[in-house]
């Protein structure tokens, strides 16, 4: 699944420069959007506090990231992955994305951080709201 979107060059690119664009926004004290879940539900998305969190590792403030979304790394290595594929030539991103596809097949990591942002999302729920 995850080697999918990484030969799909033209969805790495939106994604990879929409993110850039929403951070560096964020870094310049923008607010471009707020969680639409937050608003509607008075709870926490997900990803709520992810992009702060990233803003913060930006900072080289590790402990404050980790305090803001305790998930804010692996998602940034997920993130720059996408990234690398949106740029590096096709026969290059073909054979990374096969690389990526055979560590997820063999660690199932992409399974572990779904299943982790569950249970993170549900704990802060329970323990926050």
């Amino acid at each position: 699944m995850v080697s999918k979107l990484l030969l799909n060059r033209r969805l790495c690119l939106a994604f990879t420069l929409g993110s850039a664009v929403y951070l560096l926004a964020h870094l310049c004290g923008l607010r471009l959007l707020d969680c639409p879940i937050q608003q509607l539900f008075d709870k926490p998305c997900p990803g709520c506090g992810m992009t702060r969190a990233v803003t913060s590792l930006a900072h080289g403030e590790w402990q404050l990231s980790l305090q803001q979304h305790l998930l804010a790394i692996p998602y940034l290595i997920l993130f720059s992955f996408i990234g690398i594929a949106a740029f590096i030539p096709d026969k290059h991103r073909d054979s990374f994305a096969q690389i990526i596809q055979f560590t997820a097949n063999r660690t199932y990591w992409p399974q572990l951080l779904a299943s982790l942002t569950i249970l993170y999302f549900l704990t802060r729920l329970v323990i926050y709201h």
